[in-house]
């Protein structure tokens, strides 16, 4: 299970298991989704839900355990993804200016010290 089939199962989960919501809710069709936890189900040979009359009424132990730990997992993705998009966003490399030590202390202090700050991956010489 990648981390978007993931996304899916607690989607239904956090829909009360209505497919049609949870559905909507990933801007798939139903029949997608009713076919992905059919799927899932049968190649790893494990039963997610309790069903009632065909509908999905609650989670069977494996599929809490999964529906536990995979909250967690997809939050640990999240956060780091953001970490990654955050890092990306730094200007990395060298610069090299031409000016004496002393303008550049006095005129350009300020400057350099909110480009260090928001570069921290910065080098200057």
């Amino acid at each position: 299970m990648d981390i978007t089939q993931l996304r899916y199962f607690i989607t239904v989960v956090d829909s009360d298991f209505n497919l049609s919501v949870a559905a909507q809710k990933l801007h798939i069709s139903q029949p997608a989704l009713s076919r992905f936890i059919l799927n899932y189900e049968d190649v790893e040979e494990i039963e997610l839900f309790n069903r009632q009359h065909g509908r999905l009424k609650s989670l069977t132990p494996t599929g809490e355990l999964l529906y536990v730990k995979g909250v967690d997992l997809v939050r640990q993705h999240d956060q780091m993804m953001s970490s990654i998009r955050e890092l990306s966003s730094f200007y990395g490399g060298t610069i090299r200016i031409g000016i004496p030590p002393l303008i550049l202390s006095l005129l350009f202090s300020d400057v350099m010290l909110q480009l260090l700050t928001k570069n921290p991956i910065l080098n200057l010489s």
